[in-house]
């Protein structure tokens, strides 16, 4: 199966906005795309005030150090390793 369209993809998520899209004149869809841009703000606003979700999120990055921790040690080794065989000629 191939990717799905925007429109498929709007569906999916809300099948009466995509109805009332395309059934709406400019100003109608301007009055939308307002209207899209404010709930954006709002739900912004809701995120960054949720000290539920701030406290799962410090847990999850709690609970990821030591996976991230260790890529990164994994990471500057590697380089490291890469340099000296480079400076050796070896590479």
């Amino acid at each position: 199966m191939g990717k799905k369209s925007l429109e498929e993809k709007i569906n999916d998520v809300d099948q009466f906005f995509l109805e009332s899209v395309q059934g709406s004149d400019a100003e109608e869809l301007k009055k939308k795309l307002i209207a899209l841009d404010s709930y954006e703000g709002e739900l912004s606003d809701t995120k960054e005030d949720d000290e539920d979700l701030k406290d799962k999120i410090e847990i999850a990055k709690e609970a990821g150090a030591v996976y991230r921790d260790g890529f990164k040690a994994i990471k500057l080794k590697r380089q490291f390793l890469l340099r000296v065989l480079k400076d050796k000629g070896a590479i």
